[in-house]
């Protein structure tokens, strides 16, 4: 359900000319997670950096790309909030209506 409503304000933002919410760079998430957890830690996760940190080096095989995925899901959500539900509600309907 999460992931049609996320395409539909994609679509929106896009007709609208709006950016969406990029608070974390999947690029740095993955890097700093070769080190152990680090990218954890940059995304607010504390419970996979310790698990990340206790089974390091190997955590690296799957801790990098892990991190990268999450810090996409992690903006997506937050466009998702910020587009449906937070202050970005108000800007969207605005530049949709302007663009009628």
């Amino acid at each position: 359900s999460e992931k049609h409503e996320y395409m539909e304000i994609e679509r929106r933002l896009e007709l609208a000319s709006l950016e969406p919410i990029e608070e974390n760079n999947p690029g740095l998430a993955a890097a700093l997670n070769i080190l152990p957890g680090f990218g954890n830690v940059y995304l607010e996760q504390w419970g996979a950096f310790i698990g990340n940190l206790l089974l390091w080096p190997v955590s690296v095989v799957w801790g990098a790309p892990q991190a990268y995925i999450d810090a996409k899901t992690l903006n997506k959500q937050e466009t998702l909030y910020f587009y449906k539900h937070g202050l970005g509600k108000d800007e969207l309907a605005q530049k949709e209506g302007m663009a009628k």
